[in-house]
């Protein structure tokens, strides 16, 4: 069953929770290159975060199984 064409306003809307998932992902890679949490759990912590943020990216660039509400790549 093909996905509804999305409305502008929906993909103007998810596009405010793209640009945070897009900066999250930056600002974490970055914190983590700087080495400044060093080892334990803070650093883990952010790992944790970051590779979150990474499948969020992926889902939507690579589309695989989706729910009706999802917004991916190829809805822009």
């Amino acid at each position: 069953m093909g996905q509804a064409r999305r409305q502008p306003e929906e993909l103007i809307a998810a596009s405010q929770h793209l640009l945070y998932e897009f900066w999250m992902l930056n600002s974490l890679g970055r914190g983590m290159a700087s080495a400044v949490l060093g080892q334990g759990p803070l650093n883990n912590a952010v790992l944790e975060s970051f590779a979150i943020h990474a499948r969020v990216m992926l889902g939507f660039l690579y589309e695989g199984k989706r729910y009706p509400d999802d917004v991916v790549a190829g809805d822009y």
